[in-house]
């Protein structure tokens, strides 16, 4: 009986891995429009994310905004100094663990079925 629920376990982790879609958000001194941004990634009617917030050295009050995060789905990571778009997109990229992968910039909103549709096109094709 034991065999059989670790191969449930196993099986369910593999459906949960390959829907895991990874969100790579970068930004720099966007604190602006940074809560935003980060309401409509964590809307999404798909709700198997990874959020990966990259804060590319902000100097405004970004860092801040990004202590208080709590949902377990968010990781941040900041760079000491502003890198730029490439080494920000390249920094969340190398962390990502979802099969699907989409970036999204912080002054921008998603629609609330984004990431399902695009599960959905890829998954299918």
């Amino acid at each position: 009986m034991r065999a059989n629920s670790v191969e449930l376990m196993r099986a369910t982790q593999e459906v949960f891995r390959d829907s895991l879609v990874s969100v790579v958000m970068p930004t720099y001194n966007q604190a602006e429009f940074l809560p935003e941004a980060l309401v409509s990634v964590l809307n999404q009617t798909h709700r198997n994310l990874q959020v990966i917030i990259v804060d590319d050295g902000s100097t405004d009050d970004t860092p801040r905004i990004l202590k208080v995060i709590v949902d377990p789905r968010v990781e941040v990571i900041r760079h000491r100094k502003n890198r730029g778009l490439p080494a920000a997109l390249n920094t969340g990229f190398a962390g990502v663990r979802g099969r699907f992968v989409m970036w999204v910039a912080s002054d921008d909103r998603l629609r609330p079925h984004c990431a399902e549709t695009l599960h959905h096109a890829l998954q299918s094709n």
